[in-house]
């Protein structure tokens, strides 16, 4: 094996390693509707997020912890209209 057909080798598990130990912050919307904080709707890049939620269609998502889900925490509560509906992150 040539020195040029091992260096591809080499970084297999730097890249494995990497993945392994990246990490996102789990959301509970615990901020509610707000843009300067990881923790809401629609948010800011930060804690493994690149960036913020955004959403196509006509109606705006909500945090809310009405008719609760899972106990009564907050949650996003989506209703939109229109032929592209779509909520990403």
């Amino acid at each position: 094996m040539s020195l040029r057909s091992a260096i591809p080798l080499l970084f297999i598990p730097c890249l494995i390693t990497a993945h392994a130990h990246a990490q996102v912050t789990t959301l509970h919307f615990n901020d509610g509707n707000t843009s300067t904080s990881i923790d809401g709707y629609t948010s800011t890049a930060g804690g493994g997020w690149a960036g913020a939620w955004s959403h196509t269609g006509t109606g705006t998502p909500n945090v809310t912890n009405a008719n609760p889900l899972n106990g009564g925490s907050n949650y996003l509560d989506v209703d939109l209209s229109g032929q592209n509906r779509n909520v990403i992150r």
